[in-house]
This record gives C-alpha cells, structure tokens and sequence, in this order.
C-alpha cells in the first residue's frame, strides 16, 4: 500500500511523551503506532530482550527430552536418570527466565 499523504500533527507535551513511550514499547514507530491506533488495533508491548535467548533454551531442552524419550522407549536401553535431572532443571530455570521477562509490570498497558 503506497502511503501519498503526509499529516501534520499538533501534540501537548504530555500527549508526545505518551506517544513516544508507546512507540518504545511496542518496538514500532511514532507513525505504525498512529496507524494501529486509527484501525482500532490492540497494541501489545514488544517482547522483552530476553526473548530469543529464551526460544533457544526451550528448543535445546525439547531435543534433549525428546532424546531422553526416544532412548526410554527403545527395548533393552537404560533411562539415564542424570541426563533427566539435568533437562528437568534446565526446564525450570528456563520457565523462571520466561516468568521474569514476561510477568507484566505496573503501569503496563491496561
């Protein structure tokens, strides 16, 4: 879509400061921000930085459980109980990552 008009908009300092701070937080532009605004969108603040470091532990742990998985499931193979504590603990100190970076904070959104 070609955008072919340019506005001119008059703000209170107050009212840009809201605008800036939303455009912080939800990682898009002061411009994105005025157009989700005018379609009625729900804006949603960005994803914390911690994010993708997050994604790529719950991938890491998906594998080595689905190995744990596979090998207890094989006829003859012996669970590796040290390797399940490990992944067990990997899990829960991944959920507490997940817990502080996405654990809404007063004056978020509402």
């Amino acid at each position: 879509m070609s955008r072919t008009f340019n506005q001119h908009v008059r703000l209170t300092e107050e009212e840009n400061a809201l605008l800036c701070d939303l455009s912080a937080r939800t990682g898009k532009s002061k411009s994105e921000v005025l157009r989700w605004l005018l379609r009625g969108r729900v804006l949603i603040e960005a994803p914390p930085f911690q994010y993708g470091r997050i994604l790529v532990e719950i991938r890491r742990i998906g594998v080595n459980l689905n190995q744990l998985a596979r090998a207890a499931n094989t006829p003859g193979s012996i669970l590796n109980m040290a390797e399940l504590e490990q992944a067990l603990s990997d899990l829960r100190a991944t959920e507490h990552l997940m817990n502080q970076a996405f654990t809404p904070r007063k004056g978020a959104f509402e």
